[in-house]
Formats: structure tokens, sequence, C-alpha cells
């Protein structure tokens, strides 16, 4: 047997003297110039929505997914290159959105993505298999 569970939240316009003091909500403006260096590099170099530019990656640089990884710059642009993902879905469109620097590392920028494509070539697997299109 289940059972439903529900939280309700009141919000009172006063203010207690023993309720914590909020900071206000900052936000980035779309012109930034890191949201704006995120955005070119989500759509034209990052080897799954175009292909990959290595020479904005660094040599440092590491992919860590949940379950793909980690890897190195150079095994990521392996594995893109073998994906295809553009290439499979060649209309693939990350539909980015919700842009914000974070604001306890002024070089990282977070975002979300909403895919959408059409499967209409195959998909690499590695080892010279593909997923034919649906």
């Amino acid at each position: 047997k289940t059972k439903a569970c529900a939280t309700t939240v009141l919000f009172s316009a006063t203010s207690t003297s023993n309720v914590r003091e909020v900071p206000p909500v900052t936000m980035a403006s779309a012109d930034h110039p890191l949201i704006q260096r995120a955005n070119e590099f989500i759509y034209t170099q990052s080897g799954f929505y175009s292909s990959y530019d290595a020479s904005v990656f660094s040599d440092e640089f590491v992919f860590r997914g949940p379950y793909i990884g980690p890897l190195n710059k150079r095994d990521y642009m392996q594995t893109m290159e073998t994906f295809g993902i553009y290439k499979a879905l060649p209309d693939i469109n990350p539909n980015a959105y919700g842009f914000s620097l974070d604001p306890l590392d002024a070089n990282r920028v977070w975002f979300m993505v909403r895919n959408t494509g059409t499967f209409t070539a195959p998909l690499g697997l590695g080892g010279g298999q593909f997923v034919p299109p649906n």
C-alpha cells in the first residue's frame, strides 16, 4: 500500500527576527561574455551538436559523465568522433537554456539542455558497429 505525502509551505508577508536573511537573487545578463562563450561552445565546438574544435579544449580537459568517463581530451575527441551524434541526428538542437554563472567558481557556467533532433543516419557504437536510424 502506498501513501501519498504532501508538503505545504506557507509564506508570510511579514518577517520575524529569528528568520535568516535571504540574499538577493543574482542573474547574469545573456550578454555576459562567459555565457556567450558557453553558448557558442555548445552549438559549434563541443563535438556533440557539431564537430569538435580541439583548439578550444585545454590539454588538462577531463570529461566526467554519469555513464562515460572520466575521459581525457584525446579520449573525449575519439568518443565524440565514434558516436557521431551530430551526424546521426543532423538537425540536433540542444535548445540550451537557463544559463547562470556559478557564484563560487567565476569561470563556470551552468545551463540545461532539452535535446531535439531526427535520427536519420547510423549512430556509431565503436568497433565498427552502428545503430541504424529508425
